[in-house]
């Protein structure tokens, strides 16, 4: 049995990931954020070695029960001689897009007595740079100017008043918010009753001798107009799509996992949607508000 013969519920169509990559350029998102940096083009991949990544991955799956899930924040590099994360900056990417990695952790919920929200777990929060899982200070015990994490946030969403005034233009909406941060619920991950989750199948992938996994590309997407429900619009909001890049693409095709629209729903926006069976992805984004859900803490502080 190939690994292909069993495809996690997370992995989606790879004609809906490309057409997400697709409005990054073509409805001119890119050209709006490089022209927020001035001097050079904003980035379209960012690339990720498969040791770490699968380390993080490991990291929020190897104690069942643990976290509920991963949030992952949209962010931009910040040079600060003051904050030692700067280290972390790939040499030309000061300024440009990364990705934060926050693991969250299920919290009760005082609005909704009973039910739980995922809380950022800020214990842990990490990046990916220099072939190696790096983890960010956490941002309640660093001293002022080194919280790593809030910074390169923060940074990002300074561009909020310029982003949301041309998603109000693209998309249409009157309403446009700019996403904060996608959430995935544990369930993508593992193994359940009916189909193996992302690791396992990450890793069967990882062991095939003639075209084997080698790295994952998360690439940077706005969602489709089919992706609006009746309660919220989120076209042209930013979503990171992520490739699993094999050696030979092309011998077996891309395998993409992301944001699906399947499922949105009241509950779901709560944060109390289980895993659920026919494949379904788990990403949530925040904004909508509802679908943060209570957990997105960061950046913290002014």
């Amino acid at each position: 049995m190939s690994c292909s013969d069993q495809i996690p519920g997370c992995i989606i169509d790879p004609g809906l990931a490309q057409k997400r990559i697709g409005h990054y350029t073509d409805q001119q998102k890119k050209d709006v954020l490089s022209g927020l940096i001035g001097y050079k083009d904003e980035i379209e991949t960012v690339d990720y070695p498969l040791g770490p990544f699968l380390e993080l991955l490991d990291f929020i799956t190897m104690e069942p029960g643990r976290f509920s899930g991963l949030r992952v924040y949209f962010a931009s590099y910040l040079w600060s001689d003051t904050d030692p994360g700067s280290k972390y900056i790939p040499t030309g990417l000061e300024e440009n897009l990364t990705l934060v990695f926050v693991p969250t952790i299920n919290t009760p919920n005082p609005a909704n007595p009973g039910s739980s929200v995922p809380q950022d777990d800020v214990t842990n929060i990490f990046t990916i740079c220099f072939n190696k899982l790096q983890r960010l200070p956490n941002p309640r015990t660093a001293p002022r100017g080194q919280d790593t994490a809030s910074n390169w946030i923060r940074h990002f969403q300074n561009k909020y008043p310029v982003l949301n005034p041309d998603g109000v233009q693209k998309a249409k909406n009157l309403n446009f918010k700019e996403t904060r941060s996608i959430w995935y619920q544990i369930g993508m991950f593992v193994d359940n009753d009916q189909r193996i989750g992302l690791v396992s199948f990450m890793k069967c992938l990882q062991k095939d001798p003639d075209n084997p996994l080698i790295g994952v590309q998360a690439k940077m997407a706005c969602y489709d107009h089919s992706d609006n429900q009746p309660n919220f619009q989120i076209e042209y909001q930013l979503t990171p799509v992520f490739m699993l890049h094999l050696k030979n693409p092309s011998a077996t095709g891309d395998f993409f996992f992301g944001t699906t629209a399947f499922g949105f729903g009241e509950e779901n926006l709560k944060g109390n949607r289980p895993f659920v069976d026919p494949p379904a992805d788990t990403g949530l984004p925040c904004p909508p508000d509802d679908g943060c859900p209570g957990g997105d803490s960061l950046p913290s502080g002014g």
